[in-house]
């Protein structure tokens, strides 16, 4: 792997539920014009404070973990390559049937395999992570700037994550995807029991 300025990073920060990779476009027929503004606790030019976390700062993930990618297309790393199904996804739920039916055997759906590289330059292979997919599932793009980028790690059955009140909790891969999602929403409504 190219060396780059900054470092690797496997330390990323919640996007939220939405599938984009940028803010959502403002004028008619930009990339993602009329898509939902980003719900995580830390996304673009965001300035969420701890007030803005309706949910509750014990009840919002506001960083997790990612494995570092191996830099190499020609490999197909199931926890660390971001993968291309070729589909363009419209909301969240689309997503994560079209990511999770992708061969990852086939070489053509490589999207990226760099992961973890220079965190000077925010993007989901550097940065941060969208609760779609369940801890240490697939991770999928679906150019032009949709995405999901899945929290993950080697840890056995599933993530360490830092919830919003400062509390490192072990997330399993297992929990339901209706939790999962909405402990990544900072302000969803949603009623969240133990997980």
């Amino acid at each position: 792997m190219q060396a780059v300025a900054g470092g690797r990073n496997n330390y990323y920060t919640n996007y939220g539920t939405i599938i984009g990779n940028s803010l959502p476009g403002t004028t008619v027929g930009s990339t993602n014009y009329g898509m939902p503004m980003p719900d995580g606790v830390m996304f673009q030019d965001s300035f969420v404070g701890l007030g803005d976390i309706t949910d509750g700062t014990s009840n919002t993930v506001m960083v997790s973990e990612r494995c570092l990618g191996d830099g190499s297309n020609g490999i197909s790393t199931r926890r660390s390559d971001t993968f291309q199904p070729g589909t363009y996804p419209a909301d969240a739920n689309e997503a994560y049937t079209m990511c999770r039916a992708t061969d990852i055997t086939d070489l053509s759906k490589q999207g990226k395999s760099n992961g973890g590289v220079s965190w000077l330059a925010p993007d989901h292979t550097t940065t941060y992570y969208h609760h779609v997919l369940s801890p240490n599932d697939l991770s999928c793009m679906y150019p032009p700037s949709r995405i999901t980028t899945t929290a993950n790690s080697r840890h056995t059955g599933g993530v360490q994550s830092l919830m919003s009140d400062g509390a490192v909790r072990f997330v399993s891969e297992n929990i339901d995807n209706k939790v999962w999602r909405a402990v990544g929403s900072r302000n969803g409504g949603e009623v969240v029991s133990e997980f």
